[in-house]
């Protein structure tokens, strides 16, 4: 899904997430911490965030939120 240019906020925060995410075990400590504060398994977290990092699904804004608070705290 090519990103939406109706959304360059978002989309700049995307691609800045995708480089934050990119180092190997990354996505999997995010999931880590999603499951610990929102519960569900890990491996559905990590299966929502990659679908998310590859632009097939927009978070809801408290899942953003989350994310990009993690995120910035690296």
């Amino acid at each position: 899904m090519p990103m939406n240019p109706e959304t360059p906020l978002f989309n700049a925060w995307l691609r800045s997430a995708q480089r934050a995410l990119a180092p190997h075990g990354r996505k999997a400590e995010l999931a880590r911490h999603l499951t610990k504060h929102y519960g569900r398994q890990q491996r559905s977290w990590e299966r929502h965030i990659a679908a998310i990092m590859s632009g097939d699904r927009e978070p809801k804004a408290e899942l953003y939120i989350a994310m990009k608070n993690w995120i910035d705290a690296l």
